[in-house]
């Protein structure tokens, strides 16, 4: 699993071009998106699964009326580049519906964020993340600002549920992040003493898969 809080799409165009199969919770594109599916978590037989925590650019919450039916319904949706979002299309030239807001669903800021997890699609996604981080012991972890009081909690929880949970930290001077206000960090020592928190003194575009390697159960 790939964890992030960023809202732009280096990642997901990097594993693209690197042609690495990831599943990000939507499907398969129809038109011009792929539409949110969090159940498939669960059912994907792809080996990365990417959870992107805070939203994206390219989230829309789109409503969608039926005919046939004469009902309404909204769902969330992945728009593909440069395609409309009023406006949305299916496979077929179909017109699916119209974007909710004009603005893509992602999170900024730092105290909204504790109430915006329990909305929507960010909290389908952050289920998710509990899920699987759950079932794992080990997090390998570069580039976190130690910001979010949400995710923080979290992952004091999860650190100190067992002794075999373990954070490998990649950062050229790790000991700098105990300024940091997170409860985490004031307890960096300990976490050390005991084994649960490992740094490595390189940011990751200096670390090799052998560093991490020997850290590794």
């Amino acid at each position: 699993m790939i964890s992030t809080l960023n809202h732009n799409l280096l990642l997901e165009r990097f594993l693209s071009e690197n042609k690495i199969e990831v599943f990000d919770g939507f499907s398969e594109a129809d038109g011009d998106y792929c539409y949110f599916v969090p159940e498939a978590y669960r059912e994907t037989k792809t080996q990365v699964r990417l959870i992107i925590l805070h939203g994206s650019i390219n989230w829309y919450r789109l409503r969608h009326f039926d005919k046939e039916t004469n009902t309404t319904t909204d769902f969330y949706i992945k728009l593909l580049f440069g395609k409309d979002h009023w406006r949305v299309y299916n496979s077929k030239g179909e017109l699916i519906g119209n974007t909710m807001e004009a603005y893509p669903i992602f999170l900024t800021g730092t105290m909204n964020k504790l109430s915006d997890y329990n909305f929507g699609i960010v909290r389908a996604v952050h289920l998710r993340f509990d899920e699987i981080l759950s079932q794992h012991n080990t997090i390998i972890m570069s580039g976190y600002g130690w910001n979010d009081k949400g995710i923080n909690g979290r992952l004091q929880e999860w650190i100190m549920i067992s002794d075999e949970k373990k954070i490998i930290l990649l950062h050229e001077d790790p000991e700098s992040i105990k300024k940091s206000r997170s409860f985490m960090w004031h307890r960096y020592d300990d976490l050390v003493k005991w084994g649960r928190l490992i740094p490595i003194k390189k940011w990751m575009c200096d670390t090799k898969l052998s560093d991490i390697k020997k850290h590794l159960d």
